[in-house]
């Protein structure tokens, strides 16, 4: 399943709340939608008509200003499907970054596809596809570039998806040329994503055979009928243009309050840079407001805009977050630091995947230095690694029995120091001895702010894991340079921990070593100078 926005059960599976608790700012879908009326029985009890379709596909001649052929499909998604289609398979380009179905498509039908990064790079192909303006940054491409690049090109697929707020950027009324498509959401700016309704406009010929491969009543009754409604609405198309470019502006300035730096976007989403995105989702996640982050680009964050005064509040107060901790919230913390327990008894119960998403934001968390997060997380579920990792711990654990004698010797070997039989999840550590990603800051005179950063980044999981309820244990009694081959990991990877993690057979706030009579803790030594 490809990554995208909308994902809500997955918001409720981590966060809690029923669908009407939430905000869900995860997509570009105007949460102002246009207002539907009663709809004639016969467009829910009979088949679609021909003429329902005609009507439709007049109305959307009429709002995009275009007499160009048209076919109409069950969303832009629909139209995205057909594509690969018209045309015999061969070199596709995508200016990229953008919506990843395009190129996915593509390839499911054996085209070979090539992402670039300039519109002038996309000449030369069999099928280029450009998304303006583009799907996540808001990237805005003149339509006279796009005019420049169509002879250069097989056909050249315009995705205007996001392009009613700003009618002079398309290209619908250029759809008679020779190689020309451009496809068109309906959901999107009327705020209706649920009708299923999108459109695809070019040469008659490549229309006509999207049509036939669609097959017959393609589109929906209501969908035609709301469809046809909305698109004559030529006032409360220019209001919502207008409302929807304040609110841009709104949420920009809202933003910048807590230092986030805008990338780009339309005015019907906004892409912002963030320290770590999937952190700051689930700082909003936690206030039911869910946004859409980007395994590729982790720092990038994506806000749909609110729907209404209370939304805004929400978000206001999302974003402002806790001014102080109260009493209350210091001795939770408090709590947590007392009972964290390096766990060694486990049930074998599963841990829930929404409680470790939870645990994956909350490391996104962790502080390193010059925001390098050198950690790297392996989550190990292989049967043949996880009994590899339980042969290289019996072999170094009774290599380090032969180091203690006497009562100590027999001491250690009551010792139960690793949970590998037992715990559900396990998870190989390691940290990258010189990442690009901190471009060195912090670390120049003391490179072991790297391996201190992973090690933070660690307790912050064993902090989230107890307030989960879980237990987090840690086994050190491995050579490292075994597991850095165990796990064939890149050159620069340096092992750090190999954790285990689940419910915990049993709760104590007394440490095991403590229990087993090995070691008392030591109070900290703080002195003033």
């Amino acid at each position: 399943m490809r990554d995208h926005g909308g994902n809500l059960d997955e918001a409720i599976a981590g966060f809690g709340g029923k669908a009407a608790d939430w905000i869900d700012l995860s997509t570009g879908i105007n949460r102002q939608p246009w207002p539907v009326p009663p709809m004639p029985s016969e467009s829910w009890t009979a088949l679609p008509t021909k003429r329902a379709l005609e009507e439709l596909i007049e109305a959307a001649r009429f709002a995009w200003a275009t007499e160009a052929p048209m076919v109409a499909l069950a969303g832009a998604q629909a139209a995205i499907q057909l594509i690969p289609y018209v045309a015999p398979t061969g070199r596709a380009r995508v200016l990229a970054p953008t919506y990843n179905e395009h190129a996915a498509a593509l390839r499911a039908a054996g085209w070979v596809v090539e992402e670039v990064a300039q519109l002038d790079e996309l000449a030369g192909a069999d099928l280029a596809v450009v998304v303006n303006p583009n799907n996540p940054d808001g990237r805005r491409t003149r339509p006279e570039a796009l005019l420049t690049l169509l002879p250069q090109v097989g056909r050249l697929i315009v995705d205007e998806s996001f392009g009613d707020p700003d009618p002079a950027l398309s290209l619908a009324a250029d759809c008679g040329r020779p190689g020309l498509i451009v496809l068109r959401s309906f959901g999107k700016f009327w705020g209706l994503a649920g009708v299923r309704l999108g459109f695809a406009l070019g040469p008659v010929g490549d229309i006509s055979a999207m049509a036939e491969r669609a097959g017959p009543w393609a589109v929906s009754g209501p969908a035609l009928e709301i469809g046809r409604r909305a698109l004559l609405d030529t006032a409360w198309a220019e209001t919502t243009r207008q409302r929807l470019a304040r609110d841009a502006l709104r949420l920009d300035t809202l933003i910048a309050r807590g230092g986030w730096e805008m990338i780009g976007g339309t005015s019907l989403f906004r892409l912002y840079r963030t320290p770590e995105g999937a952190a700051a989702q689930a700082r909003l996640a936690r206030h039911k407001i869910w946004s859409r982050t980007f395994p590729a680009r982790p720092d990038w964050l994506r806000l749909g805009l609110p729907g209404n005064e209370n939304e805004w509040q929400r978000l206001e107060a999302a974003l402002a977050g806790p001014t102080t901790f109260s009493t209350e919230e210091a001795e939770v913390l408090s709590r947590l630091l007392h009972w964290r327990r390096d766990v060694r008894h486990f049930r074998r119960d599963p841990v829930p995947e929404e409680v470790l998403r939870r645990l994956r934001a909350s490391i996104d968390s962790a502080p390193s230095v010059g925001n390098a997060r050198p950690w790297r997380i392996i989550r190990v579920e292989d049967a043949g690694l996880r009994s590899a990792v339980r042969v290289e711990f019996a072999r170094c654990n009774g290599a380090a029995a032969t180091l203690y004698s006497g009562e100590q010797a027999q001491t250690y070997t009551k010792l139960k120091l690793a949970g590998l039989e037992s715990a559900p999840v396990q998870f190989a550590v390691f940290t990258v001895t010189d990442p690009e990603e901190g471009h060195g800051l912090g670390r120049q005179t003391m490179p072991e702010t790297l391996r201190q950063s992973t090690a933070m980044a660690i307790h912050t999981l064993w902090l989230a894991a107890r307030a989960e309820n879980l237990g987090l244990g840690m086994v050190s009694i491995v050579e490292p340079g075994r597991m850095e081959a165990l796990f064939e990991v890149p050159k620069g990877w340096e092992f750090a921990a190999y954790l285990c993690l689940g419910w915990p057979a049993f709760s104590d706030d007394t440490p095991l070593l403590h229990r087993n009579g090995w070691q008392q803790n030591v109070m900290t030594e703080w002195e003033i100078r």
